[in-house]
């Protein structure tokens, strides 16, 4: 079997791609696309190790234990130890559940292998594992969406915030996995981007302790999650408008990660109840 580096390096860039969002989608971890794309690269172009000259087996795990590193340090912001690590084991299980699922349909359809340099390659088309790729992660999509808690990736809402004289809208996502509270006044808060917030407030907040003497209501709620934890710079909207409905005062926390295509930020379900 003759293995070409092009196809190679093409088809393993587009896969990596898939198994960085599939890592992503699990994290729940914030991402910018250039940045998978770029790491996605790194791992296909990484790839055309196997034409170089065996190594000792310690040596070759090595380097493909730095190689995965890098390639998650690449595609994602991760700010503590614990998220680096936690992005890496979620990465690796990501890429042994592919390996799994490609085995099983080598072994029902008998296909050829060749071994080179250690690793075995399978004479599989490239458009095969494309697809194969493509299907697993819209199945792994439908199935989060299906039994998330409550159907909350389900909901998104309609929401004008109002600071001052501004008002902003933002389109919310109700997710039960939000349970940011205010710890003084026990409210939910919704977390919305940082383009979202300067629009409103007129300040770049991302990272903020110290706020500006012409932030009003501002405040930093704590934040809690599997991957670390830390303090939000937030504010208070005098006034939200949740689908043209009258909510109250809102405490909206502000992030520095990138939220969906079709959403601006994220909000507790609690937020549909009526607040003064």
């Amino acid at each position: 079997m003759t293995v070409y580096a092009d196809m190679l390096v093409g088809t393993n860039i587009l896969i990596n791609c898939f198994l960085l969002l599939i890592t992503a989608k699990i994290t729940r971890c914030a991402y910018k696309w250039y940045r998978v794309v770029i790491a996605a690269a790194a791992g296909g172009f990484g790839c055309l190790y196997i034409f170089l000259p065996p190594l000792f087996a310690a040596a070759d795990f090595i380097i493909k234990a730095v190689g995965c590193i890098g390639i998650v340090l690449l595609a994602f912001s991760c700010k503590t130890f614990k998220n680096a690590v936690f992005g890496c084991a979620v990465f690796l299980g990501v890429n042994a559940a592919f390996c799994g699922l490609t085995l099983l349909c080598i072994n029902i359809f008998n296909i050829k292998a060749a071994v080179i340099s250690g690793t075995v390659y399978y004479d599989i088309s490239p458009a095969v594992l494309l697809i194969g790729s493509a299907v697993c992660y819209g199945a792994i999509t439908v199935l989060w969406r299906l039994f998330r808690p409550d159907g909350a990736d389900c909901q998104k809402k309609k929401t004008t915030l109002c600071y001052g004289k501004k008002s902003e809208d933002v389109r919310l996502l109700i997710d039960s996995g939000n349970r940011l509270k205010d710890t003084t006044s026990d409210h939910p808060v919704i977390v919305i981007s940082k383009e979202k917030a300067k629009s409103i407030t007129g300040f770049d907040l991302e990272g903020v302790t110290v706020p500006p003497k012409e932030l009003r209501g501002f405040r930093l709620v704590p934040y809690y999650t599997v991957s670390g934890h830390g303090l939000l710079p937030a504010f208070i909207c005098e006034k939200a408008y949740i689908d043209d409905i009258d909510r109250g005062c809102v405490i909206a926390a502000v992030s520095g990660g990138k939220f969906g295509d079709d959403f601006d930020g994220i909000a507790p379900p609690e937020i549909l109840e009526t607040r003064v």
